[in-house]
């Protein structure tokens, strides 16, 4: 079908520039003519352009909620965000957007120290996939890292019974803050935030 269209827009194109009496037929005759838009995409429309990700937590039931908030790049403090969504259960997440531009996104529990995708290039009409990252659990005091505070609010609240104001020293999600969720937060005693810039 393509030969045939090509070969249709040869024949007037002969005939627009050597036989005079059919150029009053053809409108604007001439090599703009033949700039064929039914096979070239107009590059100055941007077609909606999509992130996605998968964010895990230490739920040992799989419900790995966390919110994800959406900024550009441009916006260097994050004050203004673009849109903002809980993940789903898997922890998987998307967000759509029409102004293809730098993106980043930051990842916030809490409990947890957030993780920030800095300078997401996007493409018109393509889906950027983010690696799989799984949240680091045991700043409950914020400050971007897991130091001795945090470690002295998880014993203070270790073998308390559970209530909406504690729930977040339940790191395993099994309904009981014990020595389960201690040891997982000493595991990732002085870690610091993680902010990574994307490289694709």
């Amino acid at each position: 079908m393509k030969k045939f269209y090509i070969f249709i827009l040869i024949q007037i194109f002969i005939l627009c520039h050597f036989t005079n009496s059919y150029a009053k037929y053809i409108p604007n005759c001439s090599a703009k003519l033949f700039h064929i838009d039914y096979f070239d995409e107009d590059p100055s429309v941007n077609k909606p352009a999509t992130i996605s990700g998968k964010i895990t937590t230490e739920n040992m039931y799989g419900i790995h909620k966390s919110l994800v908030t959406l900024y550009k790049t441009s916006d260097t403090s994050h004050t203004q965000p673009i849109s903002q969504i809980e993940t789903n259960e898997d922890g998987t997440f998307s967000f759509t957007v029409t102004d293809i531009t730098l993106y980043d996104i930051v990842v916030s529990k809490i409990g947890y120290l957030n993780y920030t995708v800095l300078e997401i290039k996007l493409r018109s009409g393509r889906t950027i996939i983010l690696p799989d990252y799984k949240l680091i659990v045991g700043d409950f005091v914020p400050t971007g890292k897991i130091d001795i505070q945090d470690w002295i609010q998880m014993l203070i609240q270790q073998d308390e019974p559970m209530n909406s104001s504690n729930a977040h020293f339940d790191v395993n999600g099994d309904g009981i803050i014990n020595k389960t969720d201690s040891d997982i937060v000493k595991g990732n005693y002085l870690k610091v935030a993680e902010t990574v810039i994307w490289s694709k």
